[in-house]
């Protein structure tokens, strides 16, 4: 009796743990990896999830100038989170300078490399380190991600022009990179 009772507060707490949050997972997808001779997971938790309307959010451009999901109607968006310790986020952003942003008419497609947790001053740095032209934003209090996921990078959303996201993809591979390319290119007609 005693352990049924303590189970049920501790669903109750969960649940309003979660409401509280006004997160609630609708997807969660556990992934095995291997690195060099480890076998690992990784897991995936969306807030949202393809087929639904992104929420609406805020990002920073490098001199503190917000970007609001609302500003970027009738574009097709790719919302990118990064963080600067991460090997792959840095491999995938060099080949978004060379395979995907030449491309894409600026008009109508925009992508936007989000630095989770990120302050100007390391977005800045991080720009020169890897030697990215081009532009980078930050989410300094991970209000964004949060939106959309969590935990893990590099994150890839693709928002089309009606605001209804029609990929959410974490971890950088060809077979993804590929993929994102595609699905970009199924809402923004190439130059």
């Amino acid at each position: 009796m005693k352990k049924a009772h303590l189970l049920t507060i501790l669903l109750l707490y969960i649940v309003q743990f979660s409401s509280a949050q006004e997160r609630v997972a609708k997807k969660i997808t556990v992934d095995t990896i291997r690195i060099a001779s480890v076998i690992a997971t990784t897991t995936n938790i969306l807030y949202v999830e393809e087929g639904e309307p992104a929420p609406s959010y805020t990002i920073y451009k490098e001199d503190g100038t917000p970007v609001t999901s609302e500003e970027l109607k009738g574009k097709t968006v790719v919302l990118n989170f990064w963080i600067t310790s991460c090997g792959p986020c840095r491999k995938e952003l060099k080949r978004v300078e060379t395979e995907i942003l030449p491309h894409f008419p600026k008009d109508k497609f925009i992508f936007l490399a989000v630095g989770a947790n990120e302050t100007p001053e390391k977005v800045k740095r991080f720009a020169e380190t890897t030697g990215l032209t081009m532009p980078l934003y930050y989410d300094p209090d991970n209000d964004t991600f949060d939106k959309f996921s969590n935990p893990g990078c590099p994150r890839n959303y693709v928002i089309d022009p009606e605001g209804i996201l029609r990929l959410a993809e974490e971890g950088y591979n060809e077979e993804k990179f590929q993929k994102m390319i595609e699905v970009i290119g199924k809402y923004t007609p190439t130059l």
